[in-house]
């Protein structure tokens, strides 16, 4: 409901949703399908929709709480047993 009415307080319901739980809900193997749907209309909006930098930052940031961007993984340094 919030996605369809895409504005002002529901914009603030959608991210807060998003940020307390979208994480959870993104890993869940029930669940991971509808969320990444629902991760990628929310960017469309996003990017669609002309929202003030606050709004704008709200999306992303709970957009990235959810599904953080891939990375490699670290290399740790092979330290000599004197130093470990």
């Amino acid at each position: 409901a919030c996605l369809d009415d895409f504005t002002h307080h529901n914009i603030d319901v959608a991210c807060s949703l998003l940020e307390t739980c979208g994480r959870f809900l993104y890993r869940s193997p029930e669940t991971t399908i509808r969320m990444a749907n629902m991760l990628e209309i929310l960017m469309r909006l996003k990017n669609v929709k002309n929202l003030d930098p606050r709004h704008s930052t709200l999306v992303e940031n709970a957009y990235y709480l959810c599904k953080p961007p891939e990375r490699s993984a670290r290399v740790s340094k092979v330290r000599p047993p004197l130093y470990q």
